[in-house]
């Protein structure tokens, strides 16, 4: 999640819920910032981090499973939104695990998954596409809100996207065929949360 906060401000909210651990990437001035926070029973291992980035090895005890999980913040600014691409390639280029890739990628893969405002321009959400494609990710399909970002107008000014998504490679899909992602309401935040919650396939 983008926190726009520094980790000390993080620290204090996190442990008022009872977590201890967590990584941060500090925000820069106003904008920006990552934190990926986990419970005691999980095992995870950062491996590479950046503004947009956190890529991550994960273990599960309790469902004996490993994954390599990589969070993403898309830049907004188009200009840089093929840089954020490139790394993801060249990390999913050194997979050999199930891998999750999840977060606010800024960016849609189709027109019709934006609502209100101008209409898309340009190559950037086919980019974001063939991205998907070139790392054989499956976007998983989500329930409960259609878009997971709103500028919360109203009427003719109101513009919605689903911007926050989970993909997974096809070593993550054979086993977990069952699993279904949720888009929750928002509750004080123009983004809707995303669960991903996961089946162990028949």
């Amino acid at each position: 999640m983008e926190t726009k906060v520094n980790s000390c401000q993080i620290k204090a909210v996190l442990a008022r819920w009872g977590y201890t651990n967590f990584f941060a990437v500090e925000p820069i001035g106003d904008s920006g910032g990552l934190l990926v926070t986990w419970k005691l029973e999980v095992s995870l291992e950062v491996l590479s981090s950046s503004p947009i980035i956190i890529n991550t090895h994960a273990i599960f005890p309790q469902i004996i499973a490993t994954w390599q999980i990589s969070f993403v913040y898309g830049d907004p600014n188009r200009s840089f939104k093929n840089e954020v691409w490139n790394d993801l390639k060249q990390i999913e280029a050194s997979i050999d695990m199930p891998c999750v890739v999840l977060g606010d990628f800024n960016e849609v893969t189709h027109i019709n998954e934006k609502q209100g405002g101008k209409v898309k321009q340009g190559n950037a959400w086919r980019n974001f596409k063939v991205m998907i494609e070139d790392c054989n990710l499956i976007d998983l399909r989500s329930y409960g809100n259609r878009y997971t970002w709103s500028n919360h107008r109203s009427g003719a000014k109101l513009i919605r996207q689903r911007l926050n998504r989970v993909l997974v490679n096809s070593e993550w899909n054979v086993v977990y065929t069952n699993a279904i992602v949720f888009n929750e309401v928002s509750m004080g935040s123009d983004h809707s949360p995303i669960i991903l919650q996961c089946f162990l396939g028949s």
